[in-house]
């Protein structure tokens, strides 16, 4: 199925990603450990 697609990651986990991280740049992961520390600060 992978390779009829020419490797191209499957339709439903792109959108997922897309989902995930909007802005296609070199600060996806501190934006995600930003949001994930927020998180945990609201929980105590």
């Amino acid at each position: 199925e992978l390779l009829a697609r020419d490797c191209a990651p499957d339709p439903r986990y792109v959108e997922r990603v897309e989902a995930a991280f909007p802005y296609r740049d070199q600060h996806n992961c501190a934006r995600t450990v930003a949001v994930i520390e927020e998180h945990l600060d609201r929980i105590g």
